[in-house]
């Protein structure tokens, strides 16, 4: 009696996700201290931006600067790989950055259960996005063959115009 009351109990519960939130204190205490970990790789994330915008703009003004002399040209070439390695640098940190930026996300979203229904409607909108492609190349190749008279057209006028044969 006691397993059959179990199984009812277990087949009117419904979970949708693989892991199962708990709601207690301390994974509230973790999701907090996630979340104050995404926004400070957010703020990370603006300030590496401006600061590879900063580099490209560096490089650029060494780029339209006339060099004076040999001294001039040295110190143009020196601006402009300095400022190439910076950006470089800045946009692997930045690749990182969004990297980790996305394994906290979905930490949170496996804290919250939320980690599937995302996954879902990152699917989707993929899936809906590539749907979309597939159609417009699908138009496009319509078009092109509904074309196809008229371009022979076009090419025979102008042999016969070019040959002044008339038609």
């Amino acid at each position: 009696m006691n397993i059959i009351n179990q199984l009812k109990k277990w087949k009117n519960t419904s979970n949708t996700s693989i892991v199962k939130a708990e709601f207690n204190q301390v994974n509230n205490i973790e999701e907090n201290m996630l979340r104050d970990k995404l926004i400070r790789i957010e703020i990370e994330i603006k300030e590496t931006n401006m600061n590879i915008f900063a580099a490209h703009g560096v490089s650029i003004r060494s780029y339209l600067e006339q060099p004076y002399g040999i001294i001039g040209q040295f110190r143009r070439k020196l601006h402009i790989t300095n400022s190439q390695k910076s950006a470089n640098w800045h946009t692997k940190y930045l690749a990182n950055l969004i990297k980790e930026r996305k394994y906290t996300k979905e930490r949170i979203d496996k804290l919250t259960g939320k980690y599937w229904s995302n996954k879902v409607k990152e699917f989707s909108t993929y899936l809906i996005l590539g749907i979309c492609v597939a159609g417009i190349f699908a138009i496009g190749a319509m078009t092109f063959i509904s074309l196809i008279p008229l371009w022979i057209a076009i090419v025979i006028f102008y042999y016969f115009n070019s040959k002044n044969i008339k038609v």
